[in-house]
């Protein structure tokens, strides 16, 4: 039987709405932020949403 190799990442759910500290989860090599990021951009703008996204993850 062939050995594969799967990683885990995070998406869709995260934004504004949760907590940041859950990004350090160990071996997540990766958080998927597009859908959030854009669903906000809905409201206030992309360049708006984006920034906010950026503070969010410092």
């Amino acid at each position: 039987m062939e050995k594969i190799e799967l990683q885990r990442a995070a998406g869709l759910v995260y934004g504004w709405a949760n907590d940041s500290g859950r990004l350090n989860v160990v071996g997540l090599p990766e958080v998927n932020i597009g859908h959030a990021i854009l669903s906000r951009a809905v409201s206030v703008g992309l360049s708006r949403a984006v920034d906010e996204m950026l503070v969010i993850l410092e």
